[in-house]
């Protein structure tokens, strides 16, 4: 009983810890990194990648926001494809 108490609130610790630790790098990237390297240019998503990342791990848990995300950097790529609106996450 008492160990099943101690893992509840611990996962839960964990699981809001790695969410503030995603988001605080998905912020930093939004800040720092992408106005020094992306300038100018704009993502063929909507919402942007970061913008989704944010809003998945506000949605989902940790785990399966960090799939979500996962595979929506991979269609970030050169013959990806041109544009994809996750309509389930902008309302």
């Amino acid at each position: 009983m008492f160990f099943n108490l101690f893992w509840e609130k611990f996962s839960k610790g964990a699981e809001r810890i790695l969410k503030l630790t995603a988001l605080f790098l998905i912020v930093f990237y939004r800040v720092f990194l992408a106005a020094l390297f992306f300038s100018g240019g704009a993502c063929r998503f909507y919402p942007s990648c970061s913008e989704y990342g944010l809003l998945v791990y506000k949605k989902y848990p940790f785990f399966k926001a960090t799939g979500l995300l996962f595979k929506r950097l991979l269609d970030c790529r050169p013959f990806g494809p041109k544009l994809r609106i996750e309509p389930e996450l902008t309302k």
